[in-house]
C-alpha cells in the first residue's frame, strides 16, 4: 500500500498509484471541479491541486468570492 503526504500527518492510501492518472487527467478534472462548484453551489473556485487517493483524486480549490474559503 502506498501513500501520499499532504502536510502535517495527512495521507492517502494508494496514492503513489492513482496520483500518475490524476496528474495526467489534470484539465479534465479540474473543469469537473470548477463545474460542480458552479451549478451546485454557484460559488466560482480556482483548483489548486489534484492528488491522487484510494480508488479516485483528492482536489483542494479556493473560492473566488465571498465566502472564502478553502477545501
Amino acid at each position: 500500500m502506498y501513500r501520499i503526504t499532504l502536510g502535517e500527518g495527512y495521507t492517502l492510501k494508494n496514492g503513489e498509484k492513482t496520483d500518475k492518472i490524476a496528474k495526467e487527467n489534470k484539465e479534465e478534472i479540474t473543469k469537473a471541479v470548477e463545474k460542480f462548484f458552479l451549478e451546485k453551489y454557484k460559488t466560482e473556485v480556482i483548483v489548486h491541486n489534484r492528488v491522487g487517493a484510494n480508488d479516485g483524486a483528492s482536489v483542494y480549490v479556493e473560492s473566488l468570492r465571498e465566502p472564502h474559503f478553502y477545501t
